[in-house]
């Protein structure tokens, strides 16, 4: 029988090989050009609008994909506290037992009087409840998200209740790494960044919705060109505090905190 820690690192290994194929169908996905930018200038090239044109979604089956990476990564999680309960228990947990995931303090600590161990079903100490070495309690509080101040866990917490229930739902997005610049037409010099010629100047951030304007610009002169380039990218679309992140690069982060944060803290005690 596996051990709850080599199952925890056997989830994840599997959660690491879900986020390579998701990453070779977004690569495969970007070769389309699903996403991208058209330029109207004013006649006399004083004003500049960009917007964003979608000529493909992301396709359905990149939610699976995602889903199958989420659900091990939480089941991991489970894998470990699991076998926490069991060895200060000796015998099989309770179903109640369950790695805890809050943002907030008072609701992992959640009182209810009417309970034996004077908690609410649903705080964080109802679900640790059948670890009994106060250092493992002490150390699962520590990486709570209200502790750390980091939301990776609460992410996957979020996204693996959803996916429980419905797809994880995705969309394009424009990333706030952009580059932009002007000059004038005609002109020897390069593309640079010139304050005092601009009057507006609006670059927006988020999703990349169809015709959508996500670059705005007038200048004080006629004939500017100007050069901006954004790197639109597969986000989340409305999954609560995941809305609007890069789905790959949020899903790996989470991944490795796990590995690198989570495990290394837990694991000296089993």
């Amino acid at each position: 029988m596996t051990d709850s820690l080599t199952g925890a690192r056997l989830k994840l290994d599997r959660a690491r090989e879900h986020l390579k194929v998701l990453g070779d169908e977004l690569a495969a996905f970007a070769a389309g050009e699903p996403y991208r930018i058209s330029h109207e200038p004013n006649a006399d090239s004083s004003e500049h609008v960009f917007r964003a044109q979608v000529r493909k979604e992301p396709p359905p089956f990149l939610s699976v994909i995602i889903g199958d990476a989420v659900q091990n990564m939480r089941s991991a999680l489970e894998h470990l506290l699991w076998g926490l309960a069991l060895k200060d228990k000796g015998s099989e947990p309770s179903r109640s037992a369950s790695f805890p995931i809050y943002r907030t303090e008072t609701a992992f600590f959640q009182t209810d009087k009417n309970t034996s161990s004077g908690y609410s079903a649903g705080s964080g100490m109802h679900k640790i409840g059948e670890i009994q070495r106060v250092a493992v309690r002490a150390a699962i509080q520590q990486l709570q998200p209200y502790k750390t101040g980091h939301d990776d866990l609460y992410i996957l917490n979020e996204l693996a209740r959803v996916d429980r229930h419905q797809s994880l739902r995705l969309i394009g997005a424009v990333s706030d790494r952009f580059s932009e610049s002007w000059r004038k037409r005609g002109a020897r010099s390069g593309f640079e960044v010139d304050r005092s010629v601009i009057r507006h100047a609006k670059v927006t951030i988020g999703p990349f919705k169809d015709g959508a304007v996500v670059g705005d610009y007038a200048f004080s002169e006629p004939k500017m060109e100007v050069n901006l380039q954004l790197t639109p990218f597969v986000a989340f679309r409305d999954e609560g505090a995941a809305k609007g992140r890069h789905a790959l690069g949020t899903l790996t982060g989470i991944r490795q905190h796990i590995e690198s944060v989570v495990i290394p803290k837990l694991e000296r005690f089993f």
